[in-house]
């Protein structure tokens, strides 16, 4: 987990999370993007940082099918 501060004339990147071949980005506005290398996965909202690791952790899991294995 990496504490960023990233802002290019949008949301600024608060933290982000890699797990495989995903990376997960929390936004200011509350936003969890998560990617697969450089496309746009899925997107939780009002993701609070005292959640956002095990948010990350269960969507890349639902996408990847790991939930239901």
């Amino acid at each position: 987990m990496e504490i960023l501060n990233f802002n290019l004339n949008g949301p600024a990147i608060l933290m982000s999370f890699s797990k495989d071949e995903y990376t997960g980005f929390l936004m200011d506005d509350g936003r969890l993007e998560t990617y697969m290398n450089d496309s746009l996965m899925w997107t939780s909202y009002s993701v609070f940082e005292s959640s956002v690791e095990d948010e990350f952790v269960n969507t890349v899991n639902l996408i990847s099918g790991e939930l239901y294995e």
